[in-house]
């Protein structure tokens, strides 16, 4: 049988059917809704689902799953095979904690960092099978609409690929400072923690980490589906 997870978060929903370990069903949507969850259903024969939100599902999606399958939210009650450090648990991010899971079950036996360029970026250490916590800041696209925001005459910029050290007109000047300075960030915050605790892996994910993956002094391993991954690894340690 297999697998349905759920990771509804702050800017879209990601959904998943897992075989086993493999990936059989995809895709981004901002709705959740009982005619979409039935759609999946007729095709895949699910048995077990988990649900990971940030900002709450309906009840009417919330009783359809339940009917169709064995549905679990996700939350820091959860039985989990690793340790929880963070002194309010409460207020924790589920999908925070879903990516450490991802990053554990797909090394269970290592220190590591994970580092999601999400609508945040989010900062995630994990030493000696302990969750320690991490940092929360602005993401990308937050960083750039402020500057549009909060300015009279700075423009609303995109993002871009380039390895351009500096700007050379307005536009190019903010692209640089804000992707530019996300590298920065990255790799020393990477420095940092590498210094306390010594070597350990790292794990960048999240919608925008394409952007930076190439451009960081560290070896790290992009994972763009982790919390997935560590949402279906959960259903299988507890099932």
């Amino acid at each position: 049988m297999l697998n349905l997870v759920i990771d509804k978060g702050n800017t879209c929903s990601k959904i998943a059917v897992f075989d086993d370990t493999e990936i059989v069903f995809f895709q981004k949507t901002n709705l959740l809704s009982c005619a979409f969850f039935e759609s999946i259903f007729q095709k895949y024969p699910i048995c077990k689902a988990l649900l990971s939100t940030v900002s709450g599902v309906e009840d009417s999606v919330l009783d359809f799953l339940s009917q169709k399958c064995n549905l679990t939210i996700f939350s820091t009650k959860t039985t989990m095979p690793i340790k929880i450090a963070y002194t309010t648990p409460n207020t924790l991010g589920c999908d925070r904690l879903a990516a450490v899971l991802g990053a554990f079950f797909l090394r269970p036996h290592e220190n590591f960092i994970v580092i999601d360029c999400g609508t945040c970026i989010t900062y995630e250490v994990f030493v000696d099978g302990t969750y320690l916590g991490g940092s929360i800041l602005p993401g990308m696209q937050m960083r750039f609409r402020a500057l549009n925001s909060y300015t009279e005459a700075l423009p609303l910029v995109q993002p871009e690929k380039n390895d351009l050290l500096f700007g050379e007109d307005t536009i190019s000047a903010i692209r640089t400072g804000v992707q530019n300075g996300i590298v920065n960030e990255i790799d020393g915050f990477i420095a940092v923690i590498k210094e306390r605790f010594g070597d350990m892996s790292v794990f960048l994910t999240g919608g925008d980490c394409l952007f930076f993956e190439k451009c960081l002094k560290n070896r790290i391993f992009a994972v763009e589906n982790l919390t997935l991954i560590g949402l279906n690894g959960l259903i299988k340690y507890n099932a």
